[in-house]
């Protein structure tokens, strides 16, 4: 500890020990004993005699008696009264007890300081005392609450903004302040009354405000929500918490009960229905009752931002959306530190760092991802991207990018993207029949008369290989052939197509770091859309569509989102990718409607076995509303057996498909 330091506990030493020894040492000195104390109350009752003969309260003869009682007992003590106070020993007691205290003090004071405090930690750096915002909030938190302001001021002058109130409230909740999302889902009510997830969001913040009472607004509102949706969970819940609340454990029990039972294993809001339950048995004498309960490794993570949410964030300034995105992908990476067994949380985590150009923790998401599921074709060939793109387009593909495409390979042997990456390692270490044979794989799976076809043929005839005749076309001559001498000579840079996705160079990435936040939004954008524009002139690249599809919903561009899915399915109309993308979009957007027309073509498609992911979703929706459950539950079970059970989508099509059964 530094000498400054010192001197200030040796000075608040020193005034602590002068308070505790002050009245000893005054004790000490000589005060008053109880001798004089005793003569002070004799003489004050001989002048109340006086003053009661005065007032003829008592006659001469009882104040004589009185006096004489009086002064006898004063001469009986006036010997002690005038004799010394303090005795050697008590003395020598007193000031024993001043040198006990003098001593305890700072010795107990630095063995306790030794015991539970750090004498050892070192001082906190001057730059970090000075740096703007000190305390506990990061420099995220700071940005996070400036951008919840803005948007605050904007609602200020745009009161009708349903989906800014919406997202407003979603904000204030994530920090903590839930009287303040509780009046911003208020406004949303306002201006969308039958809107029963914003109904259930202001009941859950009307609580939270409350210290988790459920207060007689809260359950008006969630009785509200129980007569136009029965089977919503949030109103659910919180009715049977208001019930134990009230003093009625049975009717408590039993509402969680009946939600337990009919919920699916991997519901997010069951295991704390689970625990309510064991309480409740507890206090009522009971068993609680048997409820599978999905494990955190099989629970779907917390949903990222959602279909409101990106539609708020469209509205936004480039500066205000960038702050919004990075903070959700910041606690989408939180989330994934206590929950590390969930795929599709990193992988969507790989995909929003690509998008934010962070390259390295882009490739580290990657790897979590992989590592959970090593035989994931999707997982793999997204590390690779990430691989390639720690390094630059303009580098050749590091090993651990060419070693995740071989895995690819050996479980999608015709995998284009793989193809060409692994042909190009091998021309690359001079192994020429091995490229060519893979560049022969990978050449009938491109358009005849394109450009990469005729590409891949020409690397094919300079590797010394026979370009077949394409399909359905005439046989036609292979390209002239290379000398042999250059059959063992690997490609040169100059001579390689670019590769199916290419991420940003080491210069866009170094340029995107100086640039400011509105800068950076742009190079995004325009990032994104050269990826479009490729695509549209290679639209056989199915992992290039599924990566466009990933960069809008990130950016908040669901409409074009769904369009590259939409792709994407063409190309691969079964992709568990692709398939729970597409339907999580659908699902998410609750409000979308169509057209009569492009409900009828829908409804086509259903007759005629042909529908697709939208076909089943838009159809089924208009049975619901039509007051036909099952036929809409009939085609999302169609839709739903084509997701993957373990997607976000699979479970939310699954609880609307239950709540319509009951």
């Amino acid at each position: 500890m530094s000498f400054l330091l010192w001197v200030i506990v040796g000075v608040m030493t020193a005034v602590v020990l002068g308070l505790l020894v002050r009245p000893l040492l005054r004790a000490s000195a000589g005060g008053p004993t109880r001798e004089a104390y005793d003569m002070q109350v004799y003489r004050d009752q001989l002048h109340e005699l006086d003053v009661d003969l005065e007032r003829g309260l008592i006659t001469p003869q009882q104040q004589a008696a009185a006096r004489t009682e009086i002064e006898r007992r004063m001469l009986s003590i006036a010997d002690a009264a005038n004799g010394p106070h303090m005795t050697r020993d008590s003395r020598f007691w007193r000031y024993a007890g001043v040198a006990v205290v003098v001593a305890l003090v700072p010795i107990g004071g630095l063995l306790m300081y030794r015991t539970l405090g750090s004498p050892d930690m070192p001082d906190m750096p001057l730059a970090q005392r000075q740096a703007p915002g000190g305390g506990d909030g990061t420099q995220s938190d700071m940005q996070m609450d400036a951008a919840i302001q803005r948007l605050a001021d904007r609602l200020k002058e745009n009161p009708n903004d349903l989906q800014g109130w919406t997202l407003l409230g979603r904000s204030y909740a994530v920090i903590g302040r839930y009287k303040d999302a509780a009046d911003a889902y208020r406004e949303a009510l306002a201006l969308a009354p039958d809107n029963i997830d914003i109904a259930a969001s202001l009941g859950e913040m009307i609580v939270l405000a409350a210290d988790g009472m459920v207060t007689p607004a809260a359950r008006a509102t969630f009785e509200d929500i129980a007569t136009k949706a029965p089977q919503e969970p949030t109103a659910q819940y919180y009715l049977a918490l208001a019930s134990l609340q009230a003093g009625h454990p049975q009717d408590a029990f039993d509402r969680w009960k009946a939600m337990a039972e009919s919920a699916p294993a991997d519901a997010p809001w069951l295991p704390a229905v689970r625990d309510r339950l064991t309480e409740v048995a507890g206090t009522l004498g009971v068993e609680p009752p048997d409820i599978e309960v999905a494990t955190p490794a099989e629970r779907p993570s917390g949903p990222g931002p959602s279909a409101e949410d990106m539609a708020a964030a469209a509205n936004m300034s480039p500066e205000e959306r960038s702050t919004m995105v990075r903070s959700m992908v910041e606690r989408l990476a939180g989330r994934l530190e206590e929950n590390p067994d969930d795929f599709e949380g990193w992988m969507r985590l790989g995909n929003a760092y690509a998008v934010l150009e962070e390259a390295e923790k882009s490739r580290d998401a990657f790897r979590r991802a992989v590592e959970l599921r090593p035989e994931d074709i999707e997982a793999l060939s997204a590390l690779a991207q990430a691989e390639i793109r720690t390094v630059g387009s303009d580098e050749a593909p590091p090993p651990e990018a060419i070693d995740a495409y071989r895995r690819v390979l050996a479980i999608a042997p015709n995998r284009a993207e793989a193809l060409w990456f692994v042909a190009q390692a091998e021309a690359d270490a001079g192994n020429t029949d091995e490229a060519s044979a893979l560049l022969l794989k990978l050449l009938p799976q491109l358009p005849p008369d394109s450009d990469p076809y005729r590409t891949v043929a020409n690397l094919i005839t300079r590797l010394g290989g026979t370009i077949p005749a394409p399909p359905e076309a005439p046989a036609m001559p292979a390209p002239q052939q290379a000398p042999q001498e250059d059959k063992t000579s690997s490609l040169a840079p100059m001579d390689r197509p670019p590769p199916p996705m290419p991420g940003p160079s080491q210069a866009d990435i170094a340029a995107a770091s100086k640039m400011s936040a509105d800068d950076r939004m742009t190079m995004i954008r325009g990032m994104v859309e050269r990826l479009a524009h490729r695509l549209e002139a290679e639209p056989g690249d199915l992992a290039g569509w599924l990566r466009l599809a990933n960069a809008y919903q990130v950016l908040g561009e669901s409409a074009k989102a769904r369009s590259a899915y939409e792709n994407a399915l063409q190309q691969d109309p079964g992709n568990a990718t692709a398939l729970a993308g597409y339907a999580s979009l659908l699902i998410g957007g609750t409000d979308e409607t169509v057209s009569d027309n492009r409900l009828a073509d829908y409804r086509q498609e259903v007759t005629d076995g042909s529908a697709g992911p939208d076909a089943l979703w838009f159809v089924g929706m208009a049975e619901a509303e039509a007051g036909r459950p099952e036929q809409a539950v009939a085609l999302w079970s169609r839709l739903l057996d084509r997701l993957p059970v373990d997607s976000e989508a699979h479970a939310a099509l699954a609880a609307r498909i239950a709540a319509l059964d009951k």
